[in-house]
């Protein structure tokens, strides 16, 4: 029985990131894979595994659940939860991301996540509300 692209996204979160099985990096990702929005671009699992690597530095208790997930062809698109501790504040973070993704030979060939840095940012009291609040001023005001 064949594998299908759904099947190999929910490996994916859950060898992954539930139970950090690094070698699933290996397993599931194309050699040139591209992978944007954790951060800098990356190619391959091992630049994959920089990034990963200073998701678990930085989080423990990490567990991301599919919430929606649609699969046509190679391709999968849908929406995850990721939940952690931040280990430098002890600050919980739960927040939701957009992902799709594209499979070749049965391995991730291309990814893209969309993640709310600014939820993530404000859940860890890492932005300063009254500086936020000069977005919505209005634009004859000075900035202080």
């Amino acid at each position: 029985m064949e594998v299908s692209v759904r099947q190999l996204t929910e490996s994916w979160f859950e060898r992954v990131w539930n139970q950090h099985d690094r070698s699933a990096v290996a397993d599931l990702m194309h050699e040139d894979c591209e992978v944007l929005g954790l951060g800098n671009t990356v190619a391959g699992p091992s630049g994959f595994l920089k990034i990963y690597e200073s998701f678990v530095a930085a989080f423990d208790q990490i567990h991301v659940d599919i919430v929606d997930l649609v699969a046509e062809g190679e391709e999968v698109a849908g929406h995850a939860r990721f939940a952690a501790r931040h280990l430098r504040s002890g600050k919980e973070v739960d927040l939701i991301f957009s992902f799709s993704g594209q499979f070749e030979e049965r391995k991730l060939r291309r990814v893209r996540n969309v993640v709310d840095h600014t939820s993530l940012m404000a859940q860890l009291d890492l932005l300063e509300p009254e500086r936020m609040q000069l977005i919505f001023e209005a634009p004859d005001k000075p900035v202080r």
